[in-house]
């Protein structure tokens, strides 16, 4: 893991993120890319082939928002670069959930962290967040932080999965997470009544899977709940994990808003870091 992408809005949670990235980019010696995106104001107009039209009242708000945002991250980079993390900045104006996914893209993006404050109720129904399409669309793991969390504190973390989908790249992706943290694995199977297995059917196929691939340090658990997110939830609740991941395959359109995605509804609404992988293309 030598690119890192932090995506910020200089909220607290976002700095939360920040601080976080630098802990990790330093015990690894990445790269930092600090991304702020200003955007669109709201009298602006899109033309026919998608280039954005500022009004001329809001050139001058937009260049004062873009000045302090690049004045910001450039504290920020500053700090970072005098304890020995290489930083590179950028402010773009637009569309925060594209800006993040091209820069990904031309930079080769190994991690996303950013903030979020998630989403609930009408709006998480209707917009969601931009941390959710994200977590739905990127191509390399995402995590999302929302309280002050230390590299340090990360000794326990949850993995959830129906064992079904593991393949090579998610394996690679997460035993970089477990070593970058030193942690332990559980792994968590949830058995609802809409996704019932019997659990000597789900032991074998875990184990048979865990093993295959040689993962070490680590519990397997079949955990009972009315719905996945929520069993996910407790489970990391009563073992007291310090983050939660799984893969995600990045459901859209009918599909999406009928079901929904279990990650995003996981990102939405649980207290520790969650670290996303998406599953679509593998």
């Amino acid at each position: 893991m030598k690119k890192i992408l932090i995506p910020t809005d200089f909220t607290s949670n976002a700095t939360n993120a920040m601080d976080f990235a630098f802990e990790i980019a330093k015990e690894n010696n990445a790269k930092l890319y600090l991304l702020h995106v200003v955007e669109y104001p709201a009298g602006a107009t899109v033309d026919p082939i998608g280039v954005s039209i500022v009004q001329s009242a809001d050139i001058d708000l937009v260049e004062e928002l873009t000045k302090s945002a690049r004045k910001k991250l450039n504290i920020v980079k500053d700090n970072y670069q005098n304890a020995g993390v290489a930083v590179d900045i950028s402010v773009d104006l637009g569309n925060p959930y594209l800006s993040i996914i091209e820069k990904v893209k031309d930079e080769e993006i190994d991690m996303i962290i950013m903030g979020t404050n998630g989403a609930s109720g009408f709006k998480e129904f209707i917009v969601g967040s931009n941390a959710e399409r994200v977590v739905r669309y990127a191509d390399c793991p995402v995590m999302t932080i929302k309280e002050p969390i230390n590299i340090q504190d990360v000794k326990n973390i949850v993995f959830a999965s129906d064992f079904n989908h593991f393949s090579d790249e998610l394996v690679m992706h997460l035993k970089k997470l477990q070593k970058t943290f030193d942690a332990q694995l559980h792994f968590v199977r949830v058995n609802t009544p809409n996704n019932f297995e019997k659990d000597r059917v789900s032991k074998k196929l875990i184990e048979r899977t865990l093993q295959q691939h040689d993962f070490t340090n680590y519990t397997s658990t079949i955990y009972n709940d009315v719905y996945e997110e929520e069993g996910l939830i407790h489970f990391a609740q009563d073992i007291e994990a310090d983050m939660i991941a799984m893969a995600t395959h990045g459901r859209t359109g009918i599909s999406h808003l009928i079901s929904g995605s279990i990650a995003e509804d996981v990102v939405n609404h649980a207290k520790r870091p969650v670290w996303t992988f998406h599953l679509s293309k593998q």
